[in-house]
């Protein structure tokens, strides 16, 4: 059977990930401000702050960085052990983001 699996939210934590590294950038706690896709809109941010965020998140590999999510990696492994074919779909902005993302998965 093959099996896909969406990198972020099943086998990686991005969202908080992604507000650690804003919140260490900008220096205050980050207010979940709705369910928005875009980042900025999603804490109240400015797209001057939401770009500083993903300067300083890409310059430190961000995507390499993102916390793994254990169950969903438990799953991922339990289906490779059972001989499925498992897919990890993602949609990242540029290849230096695939690479990381990668190897965080090697990882």
């Amino acid at each position: 059977m093959k099996i896909a699996l969406d990198a972020d939210g099943v086998l990686f934590d991005f969202q908080t990930s992604w507000r650690l590294c804003a919140e260490r950038v900008l220096g205050w706690a980050l207010p979940l401000c709705g369910e928005h896709y875009d980042l900025g809109q999603r804490y109240g941010l400015t797209k001057a702050e939401t770009d500083k965020v993903w300067t300083t998140w890409n310059a430190t590999s961000g995507w390499l960085r993102a916390h793994p999510i254990e169950s969903g990696m438990q799953a991922a492994r339990m289906a490779l052990d059972f001989g499925h074919e498992v897919y990890v779909v993602t949609c990242l902005p540029n290849t230096q983001a695939a690479e990381e993302r990668r190897r965080a998965m090697d990882r």
